[in-house]
């Protein structure tokens, strides 16, 4: 359902007056949710975390390789975790409207 002229005059109204009162905002909602981004990026570093730890304890009696190749995974995990929790936080902190006082 396409929207007709008066209604797409409105939209482009309200688009240029809350431009002009609340630019910060603005610049928040055009780079998109990079909070949520970084959260999901955490949790695969977890399940890859999880991964290599599983690929650890069930191949590493049988091949040593196959061990190795889990603490590999577990490490590379833990600097994405680590990596995305840094940048969660710093996100986290640039959405946050300053405290006046």
């Amino acid at each position: 359902m396409s929207h007709s002229d008066y209604e797409l005059k409105v939209l482009a109204e309200l688009e240029q007056s809350l431009s002009e009162q609340d630019p910060r905002l603005v610049d928040v909602m055009s780079r998109g949710d990079s909070v949520s981004w970084w959260k999901r990026r955490a949790w695969r570093g977890v399940a890859g975390f999880a991964a290599g730890a599983i690929i650890l304890v069930v191949c590493f009696t049988g091949s040593l390789w196959l061990g190795l190749v889990g603490i590999a995974v577990m490490t590379a995990s833990a600097f994405v975790i680590e990596q995305s929790i840094r940048c969660l936080v710093r996100a986290t902190r640039s959405t946050q409207k300053p405290e006046s006082d």
